[in-house]
Order: C-alpha cells, then structure tokens, then sequence
C-alpha cells in the first residue's frame, strides 16, 4: 500500500500550526541568545517568554496556507533589488532635475491575487517600483499614486503581480485592471 501524496494542495491546518511554531520558536531562541548574550543561566525564563511570544505571534499572525516557493524566490531577489535601486534613482532624478516632468495621478487596480500575503506582498513592491507608492487596499482593489500620466502603469502593475504570484506559486491569475482614480 502506498499513499500518494498531492504537493499541489496546502499541508492541513494544523501541520501548518505546528511547522510555523518550530520555526517561530527556533528565530525567537536566536533572538533571546542574541539580547543576553548566551548565558546560560538566562534560559528559564527565556524559555518561558519564547513559548509566550510564539503563542502571542501565532494568534496574531496565523500560518497561511500559501508559502512561498523556493523557485519564485531565488528568480524574485533579483528582480526586488533591481526595482528598488531603479526607484530610487527615478525619484533622485525627478527630485533634482525640473525640467522631468511631475504630473500626479491615482489609479485604481483590480488585483487578481488571492487575499493575505500575496497582495500585500504586492502592495509593498508596487511602492518600489519608479514614481509609484501603493495608498491604500480596499478588498481586490488598490490604489497606486503615480508620478507621471506618461508611466506605463498598467504593464507595470500586471508585470509586479505577475512576479508576485510565482513569489507564491499558481494559485493566483494575474490580470488585473488599471482605472484613472481622478488627480492625484
């Protein structure tokens, strides 16, 4: 008898409950060694105040069931690295040369990425992304503020979410929508 095992559904609640404990608790342990320096005298009551912080941290932040794919991620540093340097230098250009042009706007878009981390995920990097800052997350739709009219903002939103969802794997289409939210 052998069972088949499907990789392409989550792991069950509790497996997930249980995984990110270990994992909490092993940074957490890091954690008290690094704010006392190893002694081991201090690890009664570290050990009680990190089964209470793992506690605390799993009530506050329950485990997804989406996690993030080991593939997605080595092709998503680059990409995040890359994005932040070139924002900042598009907002260090427009900052000290005038002649640039600076034309807000807020836009609406239409997010197709599953609810929790993926779009918040998104919603972070949008913000690196040249003369761009996610303002707000209402459900499925996010609003963006823009630099410029002339931005190509909707192959660039739809390219991030495209990066995001193989950030977390194929649970998530990624088309969505740009609407003018009016001036920025």
């Amino acid at each position: 008898m052998s069972a088949e095992i499907n990789r392409s559904q989550p792991p069950p609640a509790s497996d997930r409950t249980a995984m990110a404990a270990l994992g909490r608790g092993a940074l957490f342990c890091v954690a008290w060694v690094a704010l006392v320096g190893g002694d081991p005298g201090s690890w009664p009551f570290g050990l009680a105040a990190v089964i209470a912080t793992v506690g605390l941290s799993l009530w506050l932040k329950p485990p997804a069931a989406m996690r993030l794919r080991l593939a997605g991620l080595i092709r998503f540093v680059p990409h995040f690295l890359m994005r932040s340097v070139m924002g900042g230098i598009d907002v260090a250009r427009r900052a000290l040369d005038p002649r640039l042009p600076i034309a807000p706007r807020m836009v609406g878009y239409r997010m197709r990425l599953p609810e929790g981390d993926p779009r918040v995920v998104l919603a972070d990097v949008i913000s690196l992304l040249p003369g761009t800052l996610a303002t707000g997350m209402s459900g499925a739709r996010l609003r963006v503020h823009a630099l410029s009219v002339d931005q190509p903002l909707a192959g660039q939103l739809a390219g991030e979410e495209r990066q995001i969802a193989g950030l977390f794997g194929p649970a998530a289409a990624v088309s969505g929508r740009v609407k003018d939210c009016g001036d920025g």
